[in-house]
């Protein structure tokens, strides 16, 4: 279900092809991010399904670090994609999701950022953030992800976090975490 919505910044109408983008506009190259990695970003498309943060508000990071975030969501999203195949899963994920959300939670490998008693079948994410000047990468983790695929997910989002740490949040070009009244990770162009 799309809809026109007019964007207060650009004076224009739009498409809006989230539903968070009813409170919170995406921008294209948002928009271009979440839709090219289906698997991973699902809880865009299906809020009520994956209740998150990336579900209600999209991605809440500067352009400067999308590319850092492109590049994990294309590692994660092959590592997905394989789960899938092995698991000769060709149901509707989100419905069968849906249906698992309604059973008793199980707890999980209780690894930091996996969520103990998931409710969903392969992992998503939840959320991507800025935190104390620092990209914050979330990962809900799923009833079917085996080990080895879930550390390898973990690895694709250390990487990010860890290049973010360098790059200035506003453009990509290299930078260093300014301390102020908000703490961000700038270049000395975008600080001053």
């Amino acid at each position: 279900m799309t809809s026109k919505q007019f964007h207060p910044n650009k004076h224009s109408i739009r498409e809006q092809v989230f539903p968070f983008e009813m409170d919170c506009p995406a921008t294209m190259d948002q928009q271009r991010l979440l839709l090219s990695y289906p698997l991973f970003f699902r809880a865009a498309q299906h809020p009520l399904t994956y209740l998150s943060n990336l579900g209600y508000w999209g991605i809440q990071c500067g352009p400067g670090w999308l590319q850092i975030v492109e590049k994990a969501a294309s590692e994660i999203e092959t590592e997905l994609q394989g789960l899938l195949e092995r698991l000769n899963n060709t149901l509707e994920l989100a419905s069968v999701d849906r249906r698992l959300q309604r059973l008793p939670a199980v707890p999980k490998h209780g690894d930091e950022g996996h969520e103990d008693g998931e409710t969903v079948l392969i992992p998503f994410c939840s959320e991507i953030k800025v935190a104390e000047g620092e990209l914050h990468i979330g990962v809900s983790s799923g009833y079917l992800c085996d080990w080895p695929t879930w550390q390898r997910i973990r690895a694709a989002v250390m990487k990010a976090q860890l290049e973010a740490k360098t790059r200035c949040e506003r453009c990509g070009k290299p930078g260093l975490l300014r301390v102020g009244y908000w703490e961000r990770v700038y270049c000395e162009g975008c600080a001053g």
